[in-house]
């Protein structure tokens, strides 16, 4: 199945995807060529196509009986349907593989991880291969996100104790029962979670993995000074499915793409008509440029304050946007 192939499954099968393109006055039916696929997409120029890394290529051909089809969780947008290959998994947990050995760092081997996860089985599977690869195992608590982001939300000290305590104690309980080193949680819960666990199973902690939403600076510096001090806080910013873009550093907070397959950027609020100025706010896009899983423009919600490290475009300052928040 060819990227052009591909590109058009997508906009057959998967509404949300399409629905994304006509926002934008893109219409998947229109495409019948690469010179049409070439003008549909910005993203699309030469260098993104001539520079993709070659652990993130998957076969360039490969049947569609050989795709997975799943439902995404909702944790960061609408609940989908999403399209997977097996080499789409491999691809993104090299990418990440990579990042994390490439830490100032020795990330433990031969240990324990515990971390959270939503329904989706794309998640789950990667999480626990991600693990192997350091010869670890992992206990994966699954979380349903819709309740914890409601609470969170309400900034009601009552209403999110009685959302979090549950699964503040499972993560608990995990600890207790294994010699975990390395924890993996979106930011809000590792530092509830951090306010609860005994001094004993946090200083274990030697690696603390975060999700980008959420992670503002008081936050990252409560999980740090006092929650989990020991540990190297690293982490990611997108999803297990359309690519991740690491911590710049760890602790930094600023997410650069390492991998020519995932583009970031921030677009005027007003229209997403246009790039907004290094250091301005706005709306971020993210393009998944990949032959197994092509999903350009795609708007996740949030807004983030623009970086460009080393002539390559990020993002700091992370947050939902407002109207996403109501």
């Amino acid at each position: 199945m060819e990227l052009r192939d591909r590109i058009v499954l997508h906009g057959e099968t998967a509404p949300y995807h399409r629905r994304l393109q006509r926002e934008q006055g893109i219409d998947y039916a229109d495409i019948h060529t690469w010179t049409d696929l070439r003008t549909t997409f910005d993203c699309l120029d030469d260098d993104a196509l001539r520079n993709l890394d070659p652990t993130e290529l998957v076969p360039e051909h490969y049947s569609a009986d050989d795709l997975v089809r799943s439902r995404s969780s909702g944790t960061t947008g609408p609940v989908k349907d999403i399209y997977w290959h097996e080499a789409d998994v491999a691809a993104n947990l090299d990418s990440v593989e990579a990042r994390l050995r490439a830490l100032p760092v020795e990330i433990p081997t031969g240990t324990h991880w515990v971390a959270t996860a939503t329904r989706n089985p794309v998640l789950a599977r990667k999480l626990t291969k991600l693990a192997e690869r350091f010869d670890s195992t992992i206990d994966l608590i699954e979380v349903d996100p819709a309740p914890v982001k409601r609470a969170l939300r309400s900034r009601d000290e009552e209403t999110i104790k009685t959302a979090l305590d549950p699964i503040a104690d499972r993560i608990q309980s995990a600890f207790e029962t294994n010699d975990a080193r390395v924890y993996e949680d979106i930011a809000p819960m590792m530092q509830y979670v951090g306010t609860r666990l005994p001094e004993k199973h946090r200083d274990r902690i030697a690696l603390a993995l975060i999700g980008g939403v959420g992670t503002d600076h008081a936050t990252l510096e409560h999980i740090t000074n006092e929650a989990f001090t020991n540990a190297v806080l690293t982490g990611w910013y997108g999803d297990y499915m359309t690519g991740s873009s690491m911590m710049h550093t760890p602790g930094s907070l600023e997410y650069i793409p390492h991998t020519p397959d995932v583009r970031l950027e921030v677009r005027s609020p007003n229209g997403l008509d246009k790039v907004v100025e290094v250091g301005e706010v706005g709306e971020v896009v993210a393009h998944a440029i990949r032959r197994g899983f092509f999903v350009p423009n795609r708007r996740i919600g949030d807004q983030a304050t623009r970086i460009k490290v080393d002539g390559t475009d990020g993002i700091t300052d992370v947050g939902r946007r407002q109207e996403e928040l109501q």
